[in-house]
């Protein structure tokens, strides 16, 4: 089973990505962002998952806003800032660029070994619902393109981690 939601440290922008990139659609409680020094959006860009642009995002902030002058304008201030973070955050690939990145993944050997995959992903030869649940398993990290030996002892160029 997958992990509703993961406590990470703000101030380690990286351990934020990774802990979306494993864990792509649980929640994240980023504390840090203020008086610990880390910054509200660097924590907003790294914790936006490559495929969506739902970025399920708790982010804590307590003595930044309770000790400024003013609380209610820091408050405005880190939304805000949160807000453009999301704005102005690249948008994720689309099916097309996704399948086709899982296709040059794919190594010579590979393509000449497996034409038949190959072709599948990069010749239009998927039905839309076909080429969706091939992109969703991509980006989740549970279709991996390489060279897998299987208990029958045959070569397979794809792992469907399930």
């Amino acid at each position: 089973s997958r992990p509703l939601g993961l406590v990470v440290g703000a101030t380690r922008p990286a351990a934020v990505s990774a802990a979306r990139t494993q864990n792509g659609d649980a929640w994240l409680l980023t504390p840090g962002v203020g008086a610990q020094g880390a910054d509200a959006s660097t924590v907003v860009r790294a914790a936006l998952s490559s495929s969506s642009r739902d970025v399920r995002l708790v982010v804590p902030v307590s003595r930044a806003i309770m000790n400024a002058d003013d609380p209610s304008a820091a408050a405005q201030k880190l939304c805000q800032e949160i807000r453009d973070a999301i704005s102005n955050a690249p948008p994720p690939p689309s099916l097309t660029d996704t399948l086709a990145d899982a296709s040059r993944r794919l190594s010579d050997t590979m393509t000449s070994t497996f034409p038949r995959t190959a072709e599948l992903l990069t010749g239009g030869a998927l039905k839309p619902h076909q080429a969706k649940f091939v992109g969703c398993v991509l980006r989740s990290g549970a279709l991996k393109f390489g060279s897998f030996q299987l208990k029958s002892g045959r070569q397979s160029p794809y792992f469907f981690n399930a």
